[in-house]
């Protein structure tokens, strides 16, 4: 949409460009001026895209920050341990290397029990002696992704660089790393690279089995029912998300086996987190709270109940961006905007979380803030409204607000 008309600042004639570093509105010969390096096409389009308020700029640069920080924390951890471990094959050669803070990581990632009482020593008889067994049924809790990359692994010999791995698998490497399967070494050229161990790789041939690869099968289906409630329903008791995957199974599963695929899942995902009793959706900072403002809001009603299409949609990585309601939104919003598709989609997966924790009002109100036209405000709060009142609402069991407003 075209900019109101205002008077240019410093000559005044008709003024077309709004300059946010100088806070003054400008012709095009006034603006040209200003900058000659600069197209002018280009200075519209950043200057249209500009709708976010201070605030929320300072809170995304912030999380920017936040996030740096830990990945550089990360890296530097995992750079020692590139640094020095053997490049070798032989378990015991790289467990043997390992400090006992590092053995009894592995161990307890194993579920070897009571580690504080072994010696470094005794501590990797125990691994050695039990590794087979232990981490093979790791392997058998496993989804269809985590299985396909730990294969790239035994296909390629046990060698994998890590600058070849993929960032959609990249969010697998610490919970192999974490439960013993590969070792982060450096090659004699450098190279950073992880190494899956002999004895590892004889397991893998095992899990080639029919009946083993129908139960990884399987796995993903469970998992993804997981992902698909915590994104529904936000927080859940352990027990009761168990309970709830029942419901979509053909076959019989034993309680325990199902708790054990979602804590296993948790550690590789980043979809969901597991606290004790609770597992909450990873973008939820205080999940106490959340649970109490379930209990107070909706004590009396029952969950929401999704049909098994529903929540394997809800389970994709993308659904903030791919259902039917953000698909009206972005023909919509690309209509009276000029935003880029990626900006819309990142605008979409903000509104999904910020939807949780706000009314429809106040998020209304500050869209209506953000976007400077008075023309533009109505359609755009509409557009936005229209996606909004269709996303489940965690403090709703899972019920959206267009739900709750019929009844």
């Amino acid at each position: 949409m075209k900019q109101k008309c205002e008077t240019c600042e410093k000559c005044g004639k008709n003024a077309v460009f709004f300059d946010i570093n100088l806070q003054l509105w400008m012709c095009e010969e006034c603006f040209s001026k200003e900058y000659k390096d600069l197209k002018v096409d280009e200075f519209i389009k950043r200057n249209s895209q500009d709708r976010y308020n201070e605030e929320l700029n300072n809170i995304l640069i912030a999380m920017e920050k936040l996030c740096d920080s830990i990945k550089e924390s990360n890296n530097k951890r995992i750079e020692k341990q590139f640094k020095n471990t053997p490049y070798s094959k032989d378990l015991n050669e790289l467990l043997s290397a390992m400090t006992r803070e590092r053995l009894a990581k592995i161990a307890e990632a194993l579920g070897i029990g009571k580690v504080y009482k072994y010696k470094k020593q005794d501590l990797k008889e125990v691994l050695l002696s039990s590794y087979e067994k232990l981490i093979l049924e790791k392997f058998e809790f496993l989804d269809e992704g985590a299985f396909k990359s730990l294969r790239k692994y035994y296909k390629n010999h046990g060698e994998r660089i890590l600058d070849n791995i993929g960032d959609d698998e990249g969010i697998y490497i610490d919970y192999f790393v974490e439960i013993g399967a590969i070792f982060p070494v450096e090659n004699k050229d450098g190279n950073k690279m992880f190494l899956m161990p002999s004895v590892t790789q004889e397991l893998i041939k095992l899990l080639e089995d029919f009946q083993v690869r129908r139960k990884i099968k399987n796995n993903t289906k469970i998992i993804n029912l997981y992902r698909g409630m915590v994104r529904a329903y936000g927080l859940l008791e352990v027990y009761q998300i168990v309970e709830f995957v029942k419901q979509y199974l053909v076959e019989e599963y034993e309680h325990q086996y199902l708790v054990n695929i979602l804590r296993e899942s948790s550690k590789y995902s980043d979809e969901y987190i597991i606290e004790g009793a609770f597992v909450f959706n990873s973008n939820i900072d205080n999940y106490v709270s959340l649970y109490n403002d379930i209990n107070r809001k909706m004590k009396n009603r029952d969950y929401r109940k999704f049909s098994e299409s529903e929540l394997l949609s809800l389970s994709k990585s993308n659904w903030e961006v791919d259902n039917s309601y953000a698909k009206d939104f972005k023909r919509g919003f690309l209509k009276y905007f000029i935003m880029s598709e990626e900006e819309i989609d990142e605008f979409l997966k903000f509104l999904y979380v910020i939807v949780q924790e706000k009314s429809l009002d106040e998020i209304l109100s500050e869209i209506k803030s953000m976007i400077q036209e008075e023309e533009a405000k109505e359609i755009g709060v509409d557009i936005i409204k229209k996606y909004v009142v269709n996303l489940p609402i965690w403090t709703n069991k899972g019920r959206c607000i267009k739900e709750l407003k019929i009844k």
